[in-house]
């Protein structure tokens, strides 16, 4: 069955491309690692694997050695990768790993390669619970898709079908050797906490618990589906066509509160910022959307912010801005885009104002030279 379902996969999205398996030396990985060896010789695919040393434990470079070995004996080319997990920044050591990990994924990934992981339907209902517990919207709940954008490539996960069990019974009958992470056990991680402690119980009650979450993942990934298409039509609505990436207010408020919501949302995906939190997004709709038009409201977090400007809405950065050398040459009839502080524009006045055919030259007042956003 295992080979059976990764033959499909394969099939689906596409023999040519190079596939590469994240191969920690753990059981899972090393089942599909030798599944995909498998499938090699039947359909001449190219594989090769990667194996990240986050240099936690004691046993990394032995880790390193191992996996090695064993690609070297299926005659596999592996790609070893290093990262820094020392200097967390006050992030907690599984996430900083994890986002570490695949920045190194996603820098690796050329053009339509994929990058294949072990994840399992046993995974997809810790996720899914773990979503719960942080409050999860929809998308949170939906949990692991099969297939993601990842940098210019793709991420895949194959096995999200099958259950850790079935990954420990193919890899005792083809008595393969993995390594045993001991962080694994510990409790203080709140997935090894759901997994060792709270699922077994869950079990005991509904044997089936693993599938059923996982059926309740996949129902949520097809409501969020429906809500991605709601929020892509809304977001071509409140565009500006003149200025890409700014929004049209008055086109915002026609809507209600929750597609406002979904429409900054997906802006703000696009642009590839950190998203805001619950609270943040809700001051966005009931305090910059909803203020005077001779107000210019801003709300920051991360290292950007969104700023209102009379009926249009921007994404600007939040950081000091060497105003300094900045010139620019503007002929009024377009607003002219200052990517470092936002946009300038012009309006007819029927008496007064400036007035020039020729194009005028923008510059900044330097009695400071920066400005903070």
């Amino acid at each position: 069955m295992l080979l059976t379902t990764l033959d499909t996969f394969i099939q689906q999205y596409g023999v040519q491309r190079t596939y590469y398996i994240a191969y920690s030396g753990g059981l899972d990985s090393h089942v599909l690692l030798v599944l995909m060896t498998a499938l090699r010789s039947k359909l001449d695919l190219r594989l090769k694997a990667v194996h990240v040393n986050h240099n936690i434990s004691p046993q990394a470079k032995s880790w390193v050695q191992h996996c090695h070995e064993v690609c070297g004996a299926l005659a596999i080319d592996l790609i070893s990768l290093v990262v820094d997990c020392q200097s967390l920044a006050g992030e907690g050591l599984e996430n900083y790993a994890r986002r570490q990990r695949y920045q190194q994924f996603k820098q690796l990934l050329a053009v339509d390669e994929m990058l294949l992981t072990a994840h399992h339907q046993n995974d997809q209902a810790e996720t899914l619970l773990l979503q719960l517990m942080r409050g999860a919207g929809l998308r949170g709940l939906s949990a692991m898709p099969q297939v993601r954008v990842l940098g210019k490539g793709w991420h895949g996960r194959p096995l999200l079908v099958v259950t850790r069990e079935q990954l420990k019974e193919y890899a005792s009958i083809n008595r393969l050797k993995w390594v045993e992470d001991d962080s694994n056990a510990n409790l203080h991680y709140p997935r090894n906490y759901l997994r060792h402690a709270i699922m077994p119980q869950l079990q005991q009650v509904w044997p089936a618990v693993a599938k059923t979450l996982w059926r309740t993942a996949q129902h949520c990934a097809a409501a969020q589906d429906i809500l991605d298409t709601v929020a892509a039509t809304d977001l071509t609505t409140c565009s500006d066509m003149t200025l890409p990436g700014r929004l049209i207010v008055s086109r915002l408020l026609v809507l209600p509160p929750s597609r406002q919501k979904l429409v900054i949302r997906l802006w703000l995906q696009q642009q590839q910022v950190l998203l805001p939190s619950t609270a943040k997004l809700q001051q966005i709709i009931t305090t910059v959307l909803t203020a005077r038009a001779d107000k210019q409201p801003r709300l920051a977090w991360g290292e950007v912010q969104v700023w209102r400007y009379q009926n249009y809405l921007y994404l600007l950065p939040l950081r000091l801005v060497d105003t300094q050398h900045l010139v620019y040459h503007w002929d009024c009839q377009q607003p002219l885009i200052i990517p470092e502080l936002g946009v300038l524009s012009a309006t007819k006045q029927q008496a007064g104002g400036l007035f020039s055919q020729e194009p005028i030259t923008v510059k900044f007042w330097h009695q400071a030279t920066s400005y903070r956003l």
